[in-house]
């Protein structure tokens, strides 16, 4: 009988969320316009934010609470594709990640070799990129590294600087690839879990 009544409230649930996905999405977006260069303008009371492309075609987020984000035409495409091309989403999320922010200037750039750097005005960065053996590889001001790599057993194997290994067999990193879509996005998410845990 719990089981029932578990399934129940779970068919419930799950066939109210989109409505309530659809709900959120209008109280939000509500806020947004488009001036008439393009760009994004986003108002609510006396919070202001807006995504414009410059002339070498970087795109910049910024805010009235004295926020700016810069990003490379690369890395604006790559953090594009992960809203499914939707500007406005992309938008909403950099508004929510900058919340509690205030003047923190960022820079996200891809250097000549391909590494992707982020950079901030506290003095920190961070870079994502593949060593000469094609591992990808982690490193940021704060001296903390992470490595991610096939081993002799053909096992994906991330490694830090805290101490921590993890192997993955090939079944297994195939559910995250399916579940993640790309190496490199497993990796950002090792990295986050096992090193910046406690940052």
């Amino acid at each position: 009988m719990k089981k029932l009544i578990l399934l129940i409230l779970l068919t419930a649930f799950t066939v109210n969320l989109p409505a309530q996905h659809g709900r959120d999405r209008g109280d939000v977006y509500k806020n947004i316009s488009t001036d008439i260069f393009g760009d994004l303008q986003y108002r609510n009371k006396d919070f202001k934010a807006s995504l414009k492309k410059n002339i070498f075609d970087d795109v910049i987020y910024s805010d009235s609470k004295k926020n700016e984000s810069k990003y490379s035409k690369e890395q604006w495409a790559e953090l594009l594709e992960k809203f499914d091309g939707d500007r406005e989403d992309c938008f909403i999320w950099l508004i929510r990640t900058h919340r509690g922010d205030e003047n923190k200037k960022t820079e996200h750039q891809v250097n000549i070799f391909g590494d992707k750097i982020t950079k901030d005005n506290s003095g920190n960065s961070e870079t994502y990129k593949r060593n000469i053996f094609g591992d990808l590889v982690y490193e940021n001001s704060n001296r903390q590294q992470a490595k991610l790599r096939k081993n002799i057993f053909d096992e994906m194997e991330y490694s830090d600087s805290k101490g921590t290994t993890r192997k993955y067999k090939t079944n297994e990193w195939e559910k995250l690839l399916e579940k993640y879509h790309d190496e490199e996005a497993i990796f950002r998410i090792l990295v986050r879990k096992y090193l910046l845990s406690d940052l």
